[in-house]
């Protein structure tokens, strides 16, 4: 519209109101994801209901410049020249005991999740 300002636009603006949840391990928040087919947005699908069949420790990638990010394949614990996996295995089981001390998850939950 010409000659107005951002927010002096006729209509009122309605914010989305969301909410997104930290995962105790990594420290990120993640809600929802995006569906998309092609470049246009057809909807919402909650990050958390994504569960990776096959879920190794770790990928390899390489990029050799913008866009140009490529999955090698998977790695585990026992190929990890970096070290991530006692620094993960840390925070693995610190959130654990947060959430116990919190009452968030029960010591039986935790035993039974283990099997």
């Amino acid at each position: 519209m010409p000659n107005t300002k951002r927010g002096e636009r006729s209509g009122a603006f309605t914010p989305t109101i969301f909410r997104d949840v930290l995962c105790p391990v990594c420290g990120t928040y993640h809600g929802h994801r995006r569906e998309m087919y092609g470049a246009q947005m057809i909807g919402r699908r909650n990050y958390w209901g994504f569960q990776r069949k096959d879920k190794p420790f770790g990928l390899i990638r390489s990029s050799a410049g913008k866009g140009t990010l490529e999955t090698i394949g998977p790695f585990g614990p026992e190929d990890d020249p970096d070290g991530y996996f006692p620094l993960v295995k840390g925070h693995l089981l610190a959130a654990l005991s947060e959430w116990q001390a919190k009452g968030w998850i029960t010591p039986a939950e935790i035993l039974s999740a283990l099997g």
